[in-house]
């Protein structure tokens, strides 16, 4: 969009309370209109409608109480229920895009538009650049509210402009009541919008190795716990980043030396001597281990 010199609006929702706003009689409405069987709805209902909770008072719990709406939290049936729920939102963006009330970024002018991704009760939404457009997101917005027990909190939410400058965006933002973001920004855990050819973009992950691997934890570790620790944990590390973006060089040898130093008790204002080539030190254990 900024080399074909358009505008487009990123919206960042913040639901509140996501998990425990959630109504059941919503729940069970999409989960018939999405045809599943009656005796399994009635199984959920049951799962639902048996929650009790307490409140903790200066540490020690009140009565239990039952609930009357929300999923449990640490329910490993939760996150796959609040999806279905949330199925409902994406349904209505593309309801109002087909209708011409929402229109969202088109790459290409025959191309699909992109109107919004969902993450479990991780929202974004793209839209045009437009006071009308943005006025018809909000309405989408609280008619899910009304609809889902799902209520936005504007005031945690953040918009981001492509193609517009920052004086724009602050007055989009008046338009949502919410906050004014800057590209890059963090969404899922990934640097959104950044140059991932520069060192200083991959910062959050190499900040992730060193305190992974820190100096008082090779220390007290044997040479065959830090390779286990090396090869288990810290290698899978950086995995999520390098299915998405070309890490350059010079990320690879920092993360490289990370590992190293640690490998051999060192700092990283002093590294210490490594008797043995790393590729052989953290590839090949028995390889490590004879020549040790």
């Amino acid at each position: 969009m900024k080399r074909a010199k358009k505008k487009g609006m990123i919206f960042k929702v913040d639901i509140d309370k996501a998990y425990d706003s959630l109504s059941w009689d919503f729940l069970g409405s999409i989960l018939d209109q999405m045809n599943f069987p009656l005796k399994w709805r009635s199984w959920i209902s049951v799962i639902l409608n048996s929650g009790r909770a307490s409140v903790l008072v200066n540490g020690s719990p009140t009565h239990e109480f039952d609930c009357s709406r929300g999923l449990r939290q640490g329910d490993p049936l939760s996150p796959f229920l609040f999806i279905l729920a949330m199925e409902a939102l994406s349904c209505m963006v593309k309801k109002a895009s087909s209708f011409g009330l929402f229109h969202g970024i088109r790459r290409s002018p025959n191309g699909r538009p992109l109107t919004h991704f969902l993450y479990a009760d991780d929202v974004v939404l793209l839209g045009d650049w437009s006071k009308m457009n943005a006025l018809n997101l909000i309405r989408i917005l609280r008619c899910f509210y009304l609809v889902s027990g799902l209520k936005i909190n504007l005031a945690k939410c953040s918009i981001f402009g492509v193609g517009v400058g920052s004086d724009e965006v602050g007055e989009m933002a008046n338009v949502f009541r919410c906050k004014a973001g800057r590209i890059p920004f963090k969404h899922l855990g990934l640097q959104i919008g950044a140059n991932m050819n520069l060192l200083k973009s991959w910062k959050p992950v190499l900040q992730t190795f060193q305190n992974r691997l820190s100096i008082w934890k090779a220390k007290t570790l044997s040479v065959r716990g830090r390779v286990t620790l090396i090869k288990s944990v810290v290698n899978a590390l950086p995995t999520y980043y390098f299915t998405l973006y070309k890490a350059p060089e010079s990320v690879i040898n920092a993360l490289d030396r990370i590992r190293r130093v640690f490998f051999w008790g060192g700092s990283e204002e002093k590294a210490k001597m490594n008797w043995v080539a790393w590729q052989g030190a953290v590839w090949d254990w028995g390889h490590c281990e004879t020549q040790i």
